[in-house]
């Protein structure tokens, strides 16, 4: 799993302190990884094939495992989803169908869990 493969994160001893590593193997490609991420979010065709949700779970993952060299993109990604999550308040209003309103609560609890993900 996504998991597995960004794990980043050491037991100190025996106080149980966990030092977060400085950066990792997917530090070089993490800005571009997260802005693709988002990008497949936003697609048209999102809805597909579970698409938006393996995103969505994708960036999760990467975001959770982090390493501090990667904070600046995370920084700039949390700015982006919050937008997101304030323009589709906005167009809460406007649902009218149950496809759309399905739709909308799918993508409201992905951008409540990418920020959820960023906070720990």
């Amino acid at each position: 799993t996504m998991s597995k493969v960004t794990s980043t994160q050491v037991n100190a001893g025996d106080n149980n302190a966990t030092i977060h590593n400085t950066t990792y193997p997917l530090s070089a490609y993490f800005d571009n990884l997260v802005k693709c991420l988002l990008m497949t979010g936003l697609r048209q065709d999102g809805g597909q094939s579970n698409l938006r949700n393996a995103a969505y779970s994708a960036l999760m993952e990467l975001i959770k495992s982090s390493t501090t060299d990667c904070y600046a993109t995370v920084l700039w990604c949390t700015g982006t989803i919050v937008e997101r999550l304030e323009s589709l308040l906005q167009m809460e209003a406007s649902l009218s169908g149950a496809s759309e309103k399905n739709q909308f609560y799918e993508l409201e609890g992905l951008l409540c869990g990418t920020l959820q993900s960023i906070l720990r």
